[in-house]
């Protein structure tokens, strides 16, 4: 059996849209002595999520300094569409790393560099 690689830990109400997601390495001695097929797939979820960014559905991400957590909040996405990413996420996919998704309520944020907000805020944040 498989072991089970993405988890939602919350999905909030139906409808919900902004998640804290969290990336874990499956091995403990992670980043330590990257084989190429892990580089190559961590390359592709930083892509991944840069793109996302981009898009302004990846509000941030990052890794804590000590590597052993992956995390981020996407907006704009239904759980549906967040598990689905999660998902197909190169690191996830090459067993890499398991993902988890809690529904969240972004109440603050930093404005941009330009001093607008990024988007509205949500509605009773």
């Amino acid at each position: 059996m498989e072991a089970v690689r993405v988890t939602v830990s919350d999905p909030g109400p139906e409808g919900h849209s902004t998640f804290f997601v969290t990336f874990r390495p499956t091995r403990p001695d992670w980043p330590a002595e990257l084989t190429p097929d892990e580089e190559r797939a961590l390359g592709e979820h930083a892509d991944g999520l840069s793109r996302l960014a981009d898009e302004g559905t990846c509000v941030m991400a990052g890794p804590c300094l000590d590597a052993q957590l992956g995390v981020g909040v996407l907006d704009g996405l239904d759980v549906g569409a967040v598990r689905a990413y999660l998902e197909q996420d190169p690191m996830v996919v090459a067993g890499c790393f398991t993902a988890d998704a809690r529904a969240m309520r972004l109440s603050f944020e930093r404005v941009s560099p330009s001093g607008a907000p990024r988007r509205e805020p949500t509605p009773g944040a």
